[in-house]
C-alpha cells in the first residue's frame, strides 16, 4: 500500500493507494457522467467583474452559452472534466453573458475566470 498526502481546494486529506491484484476486478471506464448538484460547490460570481470561476482545475469538455446570451440561476454554462467526471459550472444568478474566456480543451485552474456574467 502506498500512503499519501493531498489538498483539494485548501483542505489536506490522508489518502492510501493499494495496487489491484491480478484476479482483481476494476470497472471499465464509461462516459463522463456529472457530479450531482448536491456534491459540487456552487462557483460565486466576482462582485467587481461579474466573473465566473472554475472550482476545481480540469479540461474544459463542453461549452453550453455563446456570448450576449441570456442565462438564468442554476442554468449549466459549461462542463469541466476532473478525474474522469464531468462537473457542472453553473451560472449563480441571472443574466447576460459578457465574455466567454475559454474554449472546449482548456486547462483551466482552479479560481479562473471561465464565463464573465453583466
Amino acid at each position: 500500500m502506498l500512503h499519501y498526502r493531498v489538498t483539494v481546494n485548501g483542505q489536506a486529506y490522508d489518502v492510501t493507494v493499494e495496487e489491484a491484484t491480478s484476479n482483481s476486478t476494476v470497472p471499465a471506464a464509461s462516459a463522463l457522467h456529472p457530479v450531482p448538484a448536491a456534491d459540487r460547490p456552487t462557483p460565486v460570481p466576482d462582485a467587481a467583474d461579474g466573473g465566473v470561476r472554475a472550482t476545481l482545475p480540469g479540461i474544459v469538455a463542453e461549452i453550453r452559452v455563446k456570448k450576449g446570451q441570456e442565462v438564468r440561476a442554476g442554468d449549466v454554462l459549461l462542463l469541466v472534466e476532473a478525474m474522469k467526471m464531468a462537473n457542472e459550472v453553473v451560472a449563480p444568478a441571472s443574466g447576460r453573458v459578457i465574455d466567454v474566456n475559454v474554449k472546449v480543451g482548456d486547462s483551466v485552474r482552479t479560481d479562473q475566470v471561465l464565463v464573465r456574467l453583466g
